[in-house]
């Protein structure tokens, strides 16, 4: 879950985006450290892992430095910073932050204990920013009375945030530090009216969605384990894939908004670009079924839908891959998956019927069906 920095949008056990979390953690963690360590003998966390506990999705806490799943969160990198300063950190926040939407107030954050760290922007530098620079933006605090006043933001090190003007589209994210470490993302930034402008060289082009309320898009970013699926993160869509199959490393994607919503049921239509050598397209759908370990029963609405999406594809001259595939619904929980592949040359169109089902379209250049 992810809002603009400094946007303080949150709702407790529905929706608290990791720059909430950032927020608060980030002054704990100076004032225990930094500013009075002398005043706190004892420091303790809770919790260090996501666990169970009829909360978020009346199962689970979302406190944790590391999800369920067991990915760091980017909070487990700032502890690591403060903790570890014989440890090189170099951290960007918020890679699962992959469209952003248009905000006055955003800009680039990284946590790490370097001295200082350098930001280029598509391989363009923004600057340098030394370590204690930072100083959090103030925040709203509304009295009983109803008024509101501003909490002047207060200085943290081990965090550096840029404010670049960050034109629509994609952008390749890089900081380094003196020592030669560096992290990296691909993040895509929205236009004021809330699109994604499409790039004319991209592999794929021409990318059409029946459904005006569920845009569709091509990024040209890897897909990522544990990452995001759709183009929401407030809460609604919070699929995430999990282990990646073999077919799928390095694949880019076709996002929309969450497909198992009836109201945003679509038909989806692309075309391979014609200066490109073709590619390797792949539908990656839940079956309806569960692992055995969720003691979930089989949805046969889904199942339906799905065998619905199974006969278009196979129609299309999609094959169906013969070892599962597991993901993340949006409830989190491990559900079966079916992926399906199908070479397509350079200028080949192709279309898909909707279905109300979880699922996502892949592209590879190398990967075969």
């Amino acid at each position: 879950h992810h809002v603009p920095y400094g946007a303080f949008e949150w709702k407790v056990d529905k929706f608290e985006p990791e720059e909430y979390a950032g927020l608060f953690t980030e002054a704990r963690l100076q004032r225990v450290f930094k500013d009075a360590p002398a005043k706190h003998p004892m420091f303790l966390w809770w919790n260090f892992r996501e666990f169970y506990d009829r909360k978020f999705k009346q199962n689970r806490n979302t406190k944790g430095l590391v999800t369920l799943a067991g990915t760091p969160k980017d909070l487990y990198f700032l502890f690591q910073a403060f903790m570890r300063p014989d440890f090189p950190v170099v951290r960007l926040a918020d890679r699962t932050h992959v469209v952003r939407r248009f905000a006055p107030n955003n800009g680039i954050k990284t946590y790490s204990n370097a001295p200082s760290l350098e930001l280029f922007l598509n391989g363009v530098s923004h600057g340098r920013l030394d370590n204690g620079a930072y100083v959090s933006p103030p925040e709203p605090d509304k009295a009983k009375d109803g008024t509101v006043k501003l909490i002047p933001g207060k200085r943290v090190d081990n965090v550096f945030f840029w404010t670049p003007t960050l034109a629509p589209g994609r952008h390749v994210v890089e900081v380094r530090a003196p020592s030669g470490a560096r992290d990296q993302m691909v993040i895509f930034q929205g236009a004021p009216d809330g699109t994604l402008p499409a790039d004319p060289d991209a592999l794929v082009t021409a990318v059409r969605s029946s459904n005006p309320a569920s845009p569709a898009y091509y990024l040209d970013r890897a897909v990522e384990a544990q990452g995001p699926v759709y183009l929401d993160v407030d809460g609604s869509s919070d699929n995430t894939f999990d282990r990646l199959p073999p077919e799928l490393k390095g694949a880019t994607s076709l996002v929309t908004r969450r497909l198992s919503d009836p109201a945003l049921k679509t038909d989806l239509s692309f075309t391979v670009n014609p200066k490109s050598k073709g590619a390797t397209v792949h539908v990656l759908l839940s079956t309806g079924t569960h692992p055995l370990i969720t003691l979930k029963p089989r949805n046969a609405a889904l199942a339906t839908a799905a065998a619905d999406l199974e006969t278009a594809l196979k129609k299309a001259g999609f094959l169906r891959a013969a070892q599962p595939v597991v993901w993340r619904n949006h409830d989190l929980l491990l559900t079966d998956a079916a992926l399906w592949s199908r070479p397509v040359a350079p200028s080949e169109n192709l279309n898909l019927p909707g279905v109300t089902l979880d699922y996502v379209l892949l592209f590879s250049t190398s990967s075969k069906p």
